[in-house]
């Protein structure tokens, strides 16, 4: 009986911790909202914790001889926070200069300025300023120049370098050129630059002109010379050679040698009379070097040589007689050398010039004639017009006045012509090259 009293006493008391730890566990599990108490008949059991306001699912595993044990609450793992670090300052990188070619960049698209800068009178030429939405102005193209809407003349682009381009003026007349004018496209020259077909190589055609600009930014240009407008039969082969030699081929009108100091002595008389040689009309050669550009002044210097003329006839006047003596047979002659320098004025095609002469005689005498001929140089001048033709070919006519001395002596008789002089009219044509 005493056994059976410890024995309830020991239940009764085991009961009682029990139910105070069940309190102490449901207060844990209020506060964490999870179950923190195994089923008394679980050996263990597995927790899934869920967010918050869900329902914890226990899974039960399968018993064993393991007491039940209450789950221990898991603490929250901790967040490394990334401390700021302030940045370094560091140099800006050198960057290496990068030079960009001269590109023209217009305004706006389509708007171009072509004006002239500054004008050659002499030349026929001007420099003109170029930019905007000027690709059209390439070497062979061709520009108007106006006035107001008035045109002036057109105006052929010779060479382009960057925001420049040279042009030549010969179609215009030069006083009513001045910088500051504006110029523009010609109509004509979108028709007459045409590029020339390519060969079979991938060169530009027999004929062409290509232009190009070393450097990452080309330009190639390819143009037919004959695109160019015809410049009145004449080329850049005279702007690019202004020093050139001639050759000219004449006829001569001139058939008279007058003289009008003359004086006679003999051994017992002497006295003065005028007269004259008649002779025929001559041919002869001449070869000049000089300068001549299309427009403005230029110098020659030649000589030229007169082939024989036969003297036929000699008249003299004295005391107001004159007397005619006619030669037969074989008859005396005289050839002419004739050094000669010429100013001369040039405009395009047509040119004028004037200049002096120093002619040096050479006297033929009848083979078998007694006595001897002096004879000496003389002054004389020429003036005369031309036009050329094409770059080698001219056409002149010319005035000239030649003089030079001459005397004959013979063992009874001394003739004293003192100056003599041949005039006439000279038409030649001249080639140069």
């Amino acid at each position: 009986m005493k056994t059976n009293s410890v024995v309830t006493m020991g239940l009764a008391f085991s009961l009682f911790a029990a139910a105070l730890a069940g309190k102490a566990s449901a207060r844990s599990s209020a506060e964490t909202n999870l179950p923190t108490v195994l089923p008394k008949k679980a050996t263990v059991a597995q927790v899934q914790t869920l967010p918050a306001n869900d329902v914890p699912v226990v899974v039960p595993v399968a018993p064993s001889s393991v007491p039940a044990v209450a789950a221990a609450p898991v603490a929250a793992a901790p967040v490394a926070v990334a401390t700021p670090v302030p940045a370094v300052p560091t140099a800006a990188p050198i960057q290496p200069e990068i030079v960009e070619p001269l590109v023209i960049v217009p305004e706006k698209a389509g708007e171009y300025k072509v004006e002239i800068k500054e004008v050659d009178a002499a030349k026929k030429a001007a420099v003109l300023g170029v930019s905007g939405d000027a690709s059209f102005v390439i070497a062979g193209g061709t520009l108007i120049l106006k006035n107001g809407d008035t045109q002036i003349c057109s105006v052929l682009v010779l060479e382009t370098r960057l925001d420049l381009a040279r042009a030549d003026l010969t179609n215009c007349p030069i006083d009513q050129v001045k910088p500051g004018q504006r110029l523009e496209r010609s109509l004509f020259d979108q028709f007459a630059q045409t590029a020339p077909a390519a060969s079979a190589g991938g060169e530009p055609a027999s004929g062409a002109v290509t232009a190009s600009v070393s450097g990452d930014a080309s330009v190639n240009v390819t143009k037919l010379k004959a695109a160019a407008p015809a410049r009145a039969g004449l080329s850049d082969y005279e702007e690019e050679r202004p020093v050139r030699f001639s050759l000219a081929l004449y006829l001569t009108s001139a058939d008279t040698f007058h003289f009008n100091e003359g004086r006679y002595y003999t051994a017992t008389s002497q006295g003065d009379f005028t007269g004259e040689f008649g002779s025929e009309g001559s041919g002869g050669l001449g070869i000049a070097v000089g300068t001549s550009r299309r427009y403005g002044w230029g110098a020659t210097v030649g000589v030229s040589f007169d082939g024989k003329r036969e003297l036929g006839t000699f008249k003299r006047k004295e005391d107001g007689v004159t007397t005619e003596e006619t030669f037969t047979g074989t008859k005396p002659a005289l050839s002419l050398t004739t050094v000669d320098f010429n100013a001369n004025l040039r405009a395009n095609r047509g040119f004028a010039f004037a200049g002096l002469n120093y002619s040096f005689p050479h006297y033929h005498a009848v083979p078998g004639a007694i006595g001897t001929v002096r004879t000496g140089g003389g002054v004389g001048t020429q003036i005369g017009i031309g036009s050329h033709l094409s770059d080698v070919f001219a056409i002149e006519l010319m005035a000239r006045l030649v003089r030079f001395s001459m005397a004959i002596d013979s063992p009874t008789l001394s003739w004293e012509m003192g100056m003599m002089s041949l005039a006439g009219l000279q038409l030649q044509t001249r080639f140069t090259f």
